[in-house]
């Protein structure tokens, strides 16, 4: 690592000079986010099961009495699979009068027509992470949902974030500071509760849909888990001599920031 501070004084020293500031400190600094852990409900669509459609198809065919759809499948007037025509009965695709005749809907046409597939609902154990901001930006959402396959920076070409392997996550317990390390501290306030992610629900699908691909349709048990760990990049302090004061700071990247390291970049967020 110390040869990287010294390879980044050696690069940077000068960059702001014509502003009259000069690189005077590089530090690694370890940056606070949440791991979280939560159960998430998800909407797919499948093709309806094997028996339904042929319950369907059979109805479909014109035999629409209970006891004559019975006959034809080959089932008891009582057997315990009768209780699919509760769920196609539920799902609006068939109706039954008084007389225990059944008919399609038009939802069971469409369904038998077009092959469509079905909506079901699955739960998921969905793991995610979000970066505690150091301060609240006017205008910006509370939690800052984070996916570590992307790059931060949004200023980066095409080719650089498709070439992007990832950031690496260090859990806190392992950490440990010096003169040229700096861990920062996690706020409990600041991580992730249910009340927050309801607030922003709709940011939270979005950001599902990208990690997931699959589609948000509500938040499972109410159980949040969340643990501190940390990203690691360099920062770096430029000053003006004839000025304490005035301080310029940058975030860059090393060789512990990333998975595959691939220059000093700069990162926007921190």
């Amino acid at each position: 690592m110390k040869e990287e501070f010294q390879e980044v004084l050696r690069l940077y020293k000068e960059e702001y000079l014509s502003k009259g500031y000069l690189l005077t400190e590089v530090k690694a600094i370890y940056f606070p986010i949440w791991k979280c852990k939560q159960e998430v409900i998800i909407a797919t669509q499948a093709p309806i099961d094997r028996f339904s459609q042929v319950v369907l198809q059979t109805i479909a065919a014109g035999h629409s009495k209970h006891e004559d759809i019975c006959a034809f499948l080959g089932i008891e007037a009582d057997s315990f699979v009768l209780g699919q025509f509760h769920y196609l009965l539920k799902q609006d695709w068939i109706r039954i009068d008084s007389a225990q005749v059944y008919w399609l809907t038009p939802k069971g046409k469409a369904l038998l027509e077009k092959e469509a597939n079905i909506k079901q609902l699955k739960t998921v154990e969905f793991e995610y992470y979000t970066i505690e901001p150091s301060k609240a930006k006017k205008g910006t959402s509370s939690l800052q949902f984070f996916n570590p396959k992307l790059p931060l920076n949004s200023k980066w070409s095409e080719a650089k974030q498709t070439n992007f392997k990832g950031y690496r996550i260090f859990q806190n317990n392992r950490l440990e500071e010096d003169a040229s390390v700096q861990v920062m501290p996690h706020h409990q306030n600041k991580a992730p509760n249910l009340n927050a992610l309801k607030a922003q629900r709709n940011d939270f699908a979005a950001f599902f849909k990208e990690v997931s691909k699959h589609s948000f349709y509500d938040f499972g048990k109410p159980s949040l888990k969340c643990h501190p760990h940390s990203l690691c990049f360099l920062q770096l302090r430029y000053t003006k001599e004839e000025d304490a004061k005035a301080i310029l700071v940058e975030t860059r990247q090393f060789s512990k920031s990333v998975v595959e390291f691939g220059g000093f970049e700069l990162e926007e967020k921190f």
